[in-house]
């Protein structure tokens, strides 16, 4: 077994990598951008009118190989305080479309929007019929910078908050809820940047709530597998509005995403046996000497 784990550790080292940088989207389907941070402060108005997603900087270095999706993220120029979701979009003929649907969620475009299980099986051959994956979500400091060592094995249907009061999206989490993001919310080194009011610290947590929808429910957070395959998607990193209705509390707009005609590209394996890691680690340690030379 420990040689296995060491094939294993030299594997991983060898493994093929992708490296995307992500880029504003061709449109964002009439989704408003948002203007508060976790903590609902409002962003100055001068910040409002100058902030630009094409100013941004962020970069999506993902395996091209493994038993589910494993990547880093790391953005620079987002909005401070600020929670993301991380999203895959499958449209109706890209490989991967259905084995993402049955752990995510479906989209019928001219449609009823949100279905069910049944009314994608009843529906297939309609090209309207999409899938999305909510998956993971980060929060940005104080400058709008990130870093997030991603794993897909969670299902998400939106994200809370909590530790304010009065204002939407706020609740505790559930015991089949994900993680939580602990950031205490202090505007004093942003302020003249992206704040005009030195609003008081509040520590915000922001979690992700399990995807269970009726007739979509799916496995806890944490304990999602993807069905082995080859997966050609759309990655989106997806601004966080908590329910709210407000002028400036936006509508979950997409804010980076993968470039056109540049899908994320992966294969999901299944679950190797020790035998077969000592294999594949034997056989990738000969290709890292032959590159080697």
């Amino acid at each position: 077994m420990f040689l296995a784990a060491a094939m294993l550790a030299a594997s991983r080292e060898a493994m093929p990598t992708t490296i995307v940088s992500l880029v504003p989207p061709a449109s964002t389907g009439g989704s408003q951008p948002r203007w508060r941070d976790i903590a609902d402060n409002a962003y100055a108005a001068a910040y409002r009118n100058s902030f630009d997603y094409a100013d941004a900087v962020a970069q999506l270095s993902y395996e091209e190989c493994g038993t589910t999706f494993k990547a880093r993220l790391v953005a620079d120029g987002l909005k401070p305080y600020f929670a993301y979701q991380l999203k895959f979009i499958a449209s109706h003929d890209s490989p991967g479309m259905e084995r993402l649907g049955y752990i995510g969620r479906w989209w019928w475009e001219g449609g009823p929007l949100n279905v069910p299980d049944a009314s994608y099986e009843a529906n297939k051959g309609n090209p309207g019929l999409s899938s999305f994956l909510v998956f993971d979500y980060a929060v940005t400091d104080s400058q709008g910078h990130l870093e997030k060592e991603v794993v897909l094995d969670s299902s998400y249907h939106v994200l809370w908050r909590y530790g304010i009061s009065g204002v939407p999206g706020v609740r505790l989490p559930g015991p089949d809820d994900g993680f939580s993001v602990d950031t205490l919310v202090d505007v004093g080194s942003a302020l003249g940047a992206a704040y005009d009011f030195d609003y008081a610290p509040f520590l915000v947590s922001v979690f992700g709530e399990h995807e269970a929808t009726a007739g979509n429910a799916r496995p806890l957070p944490g304990e999602l597998e993807m069905s082995p395959g080859e997966y050609q998607l759309e990655f989106v990193m997806t601004e966080e509005s908590f329910h709210g209705s407000g002028v400036l509390d936006g509508w979950w707009m997409p804010a980076l995403v993968s470039p056109p005609g540049q899908m994320v590209s992966f294969t999901v394996v299944p679950e190797p046996t020790s035998s077969f890691l000592v294999l594949l680690g034997l056989a990738l340690l000969r290709v890292r000497r032959d590159r080697a030379g």
